[in-house]
């Protein structure tokens, strides 16, 4: 009678030693420093590239304004950005325009009837728009100009050009962040009104010091 041979079960346990969790561990460690700088640096692309959208909107509707009634459209910094800015409060500290042009802080529009590149209260002035602050890091300064920019009845221009830099500055207060001009966007608006967006530009000049800027 013949015997079948019986057969061996051979059971490989499968895990990790102590040194190799500790090198999982530091690899992962290292992929998670490279990656979250990244995701964050792309957040905040995503967030400056809003801002920008959010103001090329908002030059466009105060121009079509201006040419639409035939009269002065003015789109300036908010200052109050603590207080709610409407019809019911457009003549106080709320809806005040900065006179440093801090546009990270906001912006309003507004049709100025009497012409004081202030906004008046409502029986004055009409108050078309008001957008809210920018997320921090980001600084957008007027680089060059008035402080602002008013469209006339043709939707050009009632001043100077303007120049404006979009900045996201992780070190606030520094000039050494070589990566801020890279990152930087800036909009240069015609005595037309014509509007146009540029990554870089060939002479920084004001517009870096304006990313360079803390904000406050």
């Amino acid at each position: 009678m013949d015997v079948m041979p019986r057969q061996s079960v051979r059971i490989t346990m499968v895990g990790f030693t102590l040194v190799e969790m500790m090198v999982a561990i530091a690899l992962f460690a290292i992929v998670a420093s490279l990656a979250v700088p990244a995701y964050t640096d792309f957040v905040m692309r995503k967030r400056a590239a809003s801002g920008i959208n959010d103001f090329l909107v908002d030059l466009n509707v105060a121009r079509g304004e201006a040419t639409r009634q035939r009269r002065t459209v003015v789109m300036c910094a908010r200052g109050g950005t603590a207080e709610l800015c409407d019809t019911t409060t457009q003549d106080s500290a709320a809806c005040a325009c900065d006179e440093e042009a801090r546009w990270e802080n906001g912006w309003i529009m507004f049709v100025d009837f009497d012409g004081d590149n202030a906004l008046s209260a409502a029986s004055i002035d009409t108050l078309v728009g008001v957008h809210p602050a920018l997320p921090e890091p980001i600084t957008f300064r007027e680089a060059d100009g008035d402080h602002l920019v008013a469209f006339n009845s043709r939707g050009a221009l009632g001043g100077t050009t303007a120049r404006f830099a979009l900045c996201i500055n992780d070190r606030a207060g520094t000039d050494d962040d070589e990566d801020v001009l890279a990152r930087a966007r800036f909009v240069d608006v015609a005595l037309t009104g014509r509007a146009v967006v540029s990554r870089s530009v060939e002479n920084p000049g004001s517009a870096a010091d304006a990313c360079y800027h803390t904000p406050s």
